[in-house]
């Protein structure tokens, strides 16, 4: 890992002290019940540590069909909205939802122009690798498929997520790029997690203040591989060792990382091994921002212009002019 230099300042700071503080939630608990208090706590956070929500975004809720049940999804656009970008929300495959996530894709769909489409995709550990990943697919696809009666516009078609929904992101545009799965015009990696074999994201002696912790990781491939992962699947999972089919060159892509991520290297090796390909890649820095604080538009400048940045590529990968609703 390299060296980082400088500091997270201000309220993010106090954030990540306090984070860095607490004390994990016991193991003996049920993985529901874990994240049953983790999804409180996070939302009772958010009016706190989100910036409010914007005005004249339209929702519409669905329920996609996958192999072995149905997800739900919600829609997010604002009139006059052209092409759509599918996200995948983070949390560790285990975590989030499309409610968690939900104010962040209206300024996505606000800011952007585009109609935003968020997966509630199936979460590990009751449903394990491949299900999240397949469901991601799988809700692409059939948002694809069914975009005239959705009132979408599936031939200007992206992707993107953030953490675990950013390597769900790249391993659907892999597959999509290979032939399987509808044509996309580009893919937005918020803090990518590109590499599940990388013993630096698992090594507790990194930095003390990046986030997601080493137990976070370790937590992490736990429930979605099992206690025995099989190196095939986590191969399989992971981008940054996977071949780059020639249809990757069609497909622009977006990379984001933060300064104090323990994420970030593999995100940037990424971004180079698409760009050795030939593939257009646009990268993006926050130099003082740590994992998950992109998030916190109201405490942060630099998670807001984070938050911009992401919006203003889907938008220009849609439209080749300055479209702004509302």
């Amino acid at each position: 890992m390299s060296i980082r230099a400088g500091k997270v300042e201000g309220p993010l700071g106090e954030v990540l002290r306090v984070m860095m503080a607490s004390e994990p939630l016991g193991q003996v608990r049920s993985v529901a019940e874990q994240r049953e208090e983790i999804t409180r706590l996070w939302q009772a956070s958010l009016e706190f540590v989100v910036r409010p929500a914007p005005e004249g975004v339209a929702t519409e809720d669905l329920e996609i069909p996958v192999n072995g049940g149905t997800i739900g999804a919600r829609i997010y656009r604002c009139e006059g909205a052209v092409g759509t970008h599918v996200f995948f929300h983070g949390g560790a495959y285990w975590l989030g939802s499309v409610e968690l996530s939900d104010v962040h894709s209206r300024w996505l769909a606000k800011l952007s122009g585009v109609a935003i489409v968020s997966v509630d995709y199936r979460l590990a550990p009751e449903h394990p690798y491949p299900t999240p990943i397949d469901d991601c697919a799988e809700a692409t696809a059939w948002l694809a498929a069914n975009s005239a009666e959705l009132g979408l516009d599936s031939s200007s078609l992206s992707i993107g997520g953030e953490s675990a929904g950013a390597n769900a992101a790249a391993v659907v545009a892999l597959r999509c790029a290979a032939g399987d799965g509808p044509e996309l015009v580009a893919q937005v990696l918020s803090v990518p997690l590109t590499d599940w074999l990388d013993d630096a994201i698992y090594e507790a002696e990194m930095d003390p203040r990046c986030t997601p912790t080493a137990a976070d990781m370790a937590l992490a491939r736990r429930h979605l591989f099992g206690g025995a992962p099989q190196s095939e699947q986590l191969l399989a999972a992971s981008p940054l060792r996977a071949a780059i089919p020639d249809g990757m060159r069609g497909i622009k892509t977006m990379i984001m990382t933060n300064q104090f991520d323990r994420l970030r290297d593999s995100g940037q090796a990424y971004a180079q091994q698409l760009l050795r390909e030939g593939v257009e890649v646009t990268t993006y820095h926050a130099p003082d921002i740590f994992h998950g604080g992109s998030g916190m538009t109201a405490l942060s400048a630099s998670a807001r212009r984070y938050e911009a940045v992401y919006a203003a590529y889907v938008r220009e990968t849609h439209v080749k002019r300055d479209l702004l609703c509302g």
